[in-house]
């Protein structure tokens, strides 16, 4: 469900998780999309990831941690 944003940021951000998830198929990663669920159970699910791609935000770093915490790996750019 999506509540803020327009109807045009929604389709530039979903051509954008589009072509994060075909690069990591195409270097042989098994990839899950997720869209369109309850954010309590996205929270959970992605915390149990074995990788992760955080997006910056405030949630994305605790999920970074709790990943790593689990022996996850994290693709981020470093600042």
């Amino acid at each position: 469900m999506r509540i803020f944003g327009s109807k045009l940021s929604f389709k530039r951000s979903d051509l954008l998780t589009t072509k994060i998830a075909l690069f990591f198929k195409k270097a042989g990663y098994n990839v899950t999309l997720r869209l369109n669920k309850k954010a309590d159970d996205d929270f959970i699910f992605t915390c149990q990831s074995r990788f992760f791609v955080p997006s910056g935000g405030g949630f994305s770093i605790l999920m970074k941690e709790l990943v790593l915490k689990r022996g996850g790996q994290v693709f981020a750019v470093e600042d």
